[in-house]
């Protein structure tokens, strides 16, 4: 039971650092907690390009993608936290760990997910 906002820095030298914000519930089973079940949705959105590209303006929406895609990996956080709370740790007994995540910067060279497995945070690099 925990969590992190990792802060990385910009690709290509860019000044300043971009987020990526993962939480973690261990696993009960000592067989199976070093194995993990990811959820995993990014919260960038490419922006604005070419007209006609995005379907007729330029302007690159993101509702259909990264907004639905990290609601979805909240909401399965807090329907897992919020059973655990009722029931208990214990009773909920999560055989495998279950990571969430939510990364930055994926639509422009997949540096939220290179920072993230770049400083992976259970024993490994």
């Amino acid at each position: 039971v925990g969590g992190f906002v990792q802060r990385y820095p910009l690709p290509n030298g860019a000044p300043g650092t971009a987020p990526n914000v993962v939480g973690f519930l261990p696993g009960s089973d000592p067989a199976l907690r070093g194995e993990y079940v990811v959820y995993s949705a990014h919260m960038d959105r490419v922006g604005v390009g070419t007209p006609g590209v995005a379907g007729g303006d330029s302007i690159f929406n993101g509702a259909d993608d990264d907004a639905s895609g990290t609601a979805a990996v909240m909401e399965v956080a807090e329907a897992m936290a919020s059973l655990i709370a009722s029931l208990g740790f214990v009773t909920v007994s999560l055989r495998r760990s279950i990571i969430f995540r939510v990364l930055d910067l994926v639509n422009k060279l997949e540096s939220g997910c290179s920072g993230h497995l770049g400083h992976f945070f259970f024993g490994t690099s």
